[in-house]
């Protein structure tokens, strides 16, 4: 307990971030939205040694020596002993390569949206998240969708998104 109040000593007398800071980020969001933030902090502070892991899956904070995890959508399985506070919201949408609809159709409600070939996200498990509907009366609901691809990350997708993959 000595040390560790010493360590609190030490800390509050330092105003300048300094020393390693471990961060684990997601694949695609930590390369676009979490780096070009990164890069302008570790330039104003040369003494702070920043070190990346670009990971979508769940890590053990303190198995694996991270400082700050950044992570989207959360998890039941964040222990609640682990400090957290959300930065934002995500907003999926419906969207399509204009030359898959003009071979597909142009879906016109749900169940016609259903038939066509969804690319999803993936967690590690396999798993995917169901997606959200409101009926015509503004109820919402939540459906599981078929999908021929899935990826764990969101660069692949936007890549056959592109390409016209499906």
């Amino acid at each position: 307990m000595e040390e560790l109040a010493e360590a609190e000593v030490l800390a509050a007398q330092r105003t300048i971030p300094s020393g390693r800071l471990r961060v684990a980020v997601p694949n695609t969001y930590g390369r676009l939205g979490v780096m070009p933030l990164l890069i302008p902090f570790c330039q104003q502070h040369p003494e702070l040694e920043l070190n990346l892991t670009f990971s979508d899956r769940f890590i053990d904070l303190f198995d694996e020596g991270i400082d700050v995890a950044v992570r989207i959508g959360g998890s039941p399985d964040v222990p609640a002993s682990l400090g957290c506070r959300q930065m934002g919201r995500e907003r999926m949408v419906f969207c399509a390569a204009p030359e898959y609809l003009a071979r597909a159709g142009r879906p016109r409600n749900e169940s016609e949206l259903l038939q066509h070939q969804a690319i999803m996200y993936e967690r590690v498990d396999g798993s995917s998240k169901p997606w959200l509907f409101t009926t015509a009366d503004g109820h919402p609901h939540w459906r599981n969708v078929p999908h021929r691809d899935g990826a764990m990350t969101l660069m692949p997708k936007f890549r056959r998104c592109v390409a016209d993959w499906a």
